[in-house]
């Protein structure tokens, strides 16, 4: 926990600070009603009070710690892009199988499916994005295609409605997939 919340202290050196602080009071408050004696309850607040500082920045981390991290994740980050770029081909035997047909504008192949998606997603480059998945479908693929995002806004939230408009695409959202999370996923799905 304490290095994601390393990581956002770049931009706002107090942010961290204040959801430490109430993640700290909330622990306490929680673990204190267990205690039996009201004098146990008050000591363990008033040293909480007292200590906030230092057991803030146990939590955090110290700056070379976050610096640190930030560059692993930067890293981590490039070498995911560089493995994409070296693994992601038009190619069925390659490792990470990307199809580079899909038309530059859906005016003239679907252009109802278009005009429906634009009104129900209401951003246009997930628009075509989603439709890049049903060409891929329809023109590659041939069989059930299933399009994985973490895009609620524009289109998880209108998951319904996209499979409604393009018949034989699945949307699903990462957890999906995931024991345990949402319940499994149907057969083929």
């Amino acid at each position: 926990m304490h290095r994601r919340i390393g990581w956002v202290s770049e931009d706002d050196p107090q942010l961290p600070g204040v959801y430490v602080d109430r993640t700290i009071d909330r622990l306490t408050g929680r673990w204190v009603q267990t205690l039996a004696s009201g004098r146990e309850r008050g000591v363990v607040r008033s040293f909480v009070r007292r200590n906030m500082g230092d057991l803030r920045n146990a939590m955090l981390g110290t700056e070379e710690e976050r610096r640190a991290f930030r560059r692993d994740v930067i890293g981590a980050i490039k070498g995911a892009l560089v493995s994409l770029d070296r693994d992601c081909r038009d190619d069925p035997s390659a490792p990470v199988l990307c199809h580079t047909c899909c038309p530059d504008s859906y005016d003239d192949l679907f252009p109802s499916q278009k005009s429906a998606l634009a009104g129900v997603i209401g951003y246009e480059p997930d628009t075509l994005v989603v439709l890049d998945s049903y060409f891929l479908l329809v023109h590659r693929i041939q069989e059930g295609v299933c399009f994985v995002t973490t895009d609620s806004v524009h289109i998880l939230k209108n998951r319904d409605r996209i499979e409604e408009i393009l018949s034989g695409l699945t949307v699903r959202d990462p957890g999906a997939f995931l024991a345990g999370e949402r319940g499994a996923m149907a057969p083929g799905v």
